[in-house]
């Protein structure tokens, strides 16, 4: 359509007269989205409540409440009562809890929200996966907790171990560290052994529960998230009766996703782009301060006075930050002495550090076959200023089935998984360079943290 009506350029006059005001409109546009992000780093609150049953107006321990888009949660206790410390003022909190439906609450500033669940029958009809089969949960006698897709999905998560932090009752998920290739440990109903350590102390032990994918043994932490249908996590010891000595510490029972009959292909882009930061960095003493009072201690154990070098190193350093292009180092005979005042961690630790993931799937049918495929591709950058370590995962997976007659299907299901990981060279004895950033801090405070030209 066009808006020239006399001639061509009074139609460029008004092509040109609309092009300010689609400027304004994506200016204006851009300021709203600075403003709702500038909004999620402003100062969160404590919201506290009870959970109860609607029916019986009973509290409900063991419901997990969860922010949503975050791994921030906890679980009432045995009054039904909860607290939880949220990361955003504008935060919508999910409380849920199995054989109850879920339900989701918007906070809008709110300090005290009190919730009614009411059961779920429909629940109860559910599949689950089991060592032997599939199973209604209405018939189950064991301790099976089933975790679908619907679950996982838009989970702000890079593995399968944070993905399934506060969605199974007993399942504790650790995370060692923040490195990026750090692979969560999983344990089912806490302590399982005992064992005595070197001194002949008696110590409670936690073995790892033993996980299959579509019936294969293999670390989950491998596997893209997206591409996982349902978990099945089976923890009493009826495990051992199927799985024998293996499934002494419960049994994780992975289902991968495939395609559906529907005669047409599904084409499924998405993406996630984080940026994470430290949750807390070490508040260090200045050079002057930890040379001062390495000078007073001396009077701690009765002494008169310090020794002249650990004086004249203070005045050295004071020198320093008054003037530190005359005042570089301070010598005691021909070795040098460092009276740099220096952070490690504002220099060596970066803000934030990116991450970005990438998922393209294709699923369907036609007569008698379907089809699932995915490649995924997950990267993260560490924490690290320079020489910092580097995380990359690659994914591809292909899962197809076609029933031959009444009696005869085949299946076939392939999974590449390929992780590159680049770390820098640990300092020898100090447990990576975070703790050796810590550790000896009259050292790391007062030498330049790179060597001078």
């Amino acid at each position: 359509m066009s808006f020239c009506t006399k001639t061509t350029r009074n139609c460029l006059r008004k092509r040109f007269w609309l092009f300010p005001i689609f400027l304004v409109l994506i200016s204006a546009s851009v300021n709203e989205a600075i403003s709702a992000n500038v909004s999620l780093f402003q100062q969160a609150g404590i919201v506290k409540g009870t959970v109860i049953d609607s029916a019986s107006n009973q509290p409900i321990p063991g419901v997990t409440v969860q922010e949503l888009g975050t791994n921030n949660a906890t679980a009432t206790n045995e009054k039904g009562q909860y607290e939880l410390k949220l990361q955003s003022d504008d935060a919508t909190i999910e409380l849920h809890s199995i054989g109850y439906r879920s339900v989701q609450v918007k906070v809008n500033g709110q300090t005290i929200i009190n919730a009614a669940l009411t059961t779920e029958n429909a629940a109860m009809d559910e599949v689950v996966v089991v060592g032997f089969g599939t199973q209604k949960k209405q018939y189950l006698t064991g301790s099976i907790t089933q975790i679908n897709s619907k679950k996982l999905e838009n989970r702000p998560v890079n593995n399968i171990g944070q993905a399934l932090q506060g969605l199974a009752p007993n399942l504790n998920v650790t995370i060692s560290n923040g490195s990026p290739n750090t692979t969560p440990s999983l344990n089912i109903r806490g302590g399982t052994s005992f064992s005595k350590n070197s001194s002949g102390a008696m110590q409670v032990q936690n073995g790892s529960p033993y996980t299959l994918v579509d019936g294969v043994e293999m670390d989950i932490s491998l596997l893209n998230p997206d591409d996982i249908q349902s978990i099945s996590v089976l923890s009493d010891a009826a495990s051992s009766a199927i799985y024998g000595a293996r499934g002494a510490y419960g049994v994780i029972l992975v289902t991968t996703k495939k395609g559906a009959k529907g005669g047409r292909t599904n084409v499924s882009y998405s993406n996630m782009f984080q940026w994470n930061r430290p949750s807390a960095i070490p508040d260090l003493l200045g050079s002057e301060e930890i040379q001062r009072a390495v000078v007073n201690s001396y009077a701690l154990p009765g002494q008169n006075e310090a020794p002249q070098t650990a004086i004249a190193l203070l005045d050295s350093i004071v020198a320093y930050k008054n003037d530190p292009s005359r005042n570089p180092y301070y010598m005691i005979g021909s070795q040098i002495q460092w009276i740099a005042d220096v952070n490690p961690y504002e220099l060596a630790v970066r803000d934030w550090s990116p991450s970005q993931k990438h998922n393209l799937n294709l699923s369907g049918g036609a007569g008698k076959t379907t089809y699932y495929a995915s490649l995924g591709y997950f990267g993260q950058e560490g924490m690290y200023r320079f020489n910092t370590d580097k995380f990359k995962r690659y994914n591809f997976m292909l899962n197809t089935s076609t029933t031959v007659t009444d009696w005869f299907k085949v299946d076939l299901k392939t999974n590449y998984n390929r992780s590159v990981y680049t770390e820098p060279v640990n300092p020898a004895g100090k447990g990576g360079w975070w703790r050796a950033l810590s550790q000896e801090p009259g050292r790391n405070v007062f030498m330049p943290l790179r060597t001078p030209a």
